[in-house]
């Protein structure tokens, strides 16, 4: 495998697909691993004149320093360095397509090993169980690796979303009062800059299918 990074590739599905062990695929854990927190700042849409005003909102109150962030990328870089000999990339088409099998069910795999083992002379001759071993023990070594490395993912995309949605909160509130005091055109330069974020949301949002 090669490196994707820790937090650019690797994703324990916890929703993978249970496989049968006669299925031609070799069973293969999807330890696509991303960070995707699922943050936007696209939300909310544009506020309406009778919208109602957000409540004031603090998820977080906290800061981290730039000795601090360094000091955490060079301990991610480090994990990826160290992963480097023992990595492969997928495309996100390679994660759809790719035999899954669940965490839970490793011992599947370990059952399937020894069923081969003890009856050589029965297997296909495209079933290597040298490889079928080592894979078996490399997919057990990264299983914990996966889980760190998600809560790990987990606790960073909530802390950068819950700060962004803090400031946004507060920025949108400015953002009205701004409207509102702009009735000379004194503040156009910052109220049109942020109304043509909500320009072009309205411009990227898909145009729906005609009714039948």
């Amino acid at each position: 495998m090669s490196s994707g990074g820790v937090f650019g590739a690797i994703r324990l599905n916890q929703r993978a697909l249970n496989l049968p062990l006669t299925q031609p695929n070799m069973a293969r854990l999807d330890t696509g691993l991303r960070l995707d927190s699922g943050l936007r700042l696209d939300e909310p849409g544009p506020p309406a004149s009778n919208a109602r005003r957000p409540m004031n909102q603090n998820l977080i109150s906290a800061a981290l320093t730039d000795a601090q962030r360094d000091a955490i990328l060079a301990d991610l870089t480090a994990a990826q360095t160290k992963m480097a000999d023992s990595s492969h990339s997928l495309t996100p088409e390679d994660r759809r397509r790719l035999t899954k099998i669940e965490p839970a069910d490793m011992t599947l795999l370990d059952q399937a090993l020894q069923f081969a083992q003890q009856n050589p002379g029965a297997m296909p001759a495209d079933v290597n169980l040298a490889a079928l071993a080592e894979d078996i023990a490399l997919g057990r070594q990264y299983l914990p690796i996966c889980a760190k490395a998600n809560q790990t993912a987990e606790i960073a995309g909530d802390n950068c979303m819950s700060a962004l949605s803090d400031a946004y909160v507060a920025a949108l509130d400015i953002y009205r009062v701004a409207k509102a005091l702009n009735t000379s055109g004194q503040y156009d330069a910052f109220v049109q800059a942020f109304g043509q974020r909500f320009a072009r949301r309205s411009r990227q949002q898909p145009t729906p299918p005609p009714a039948p």
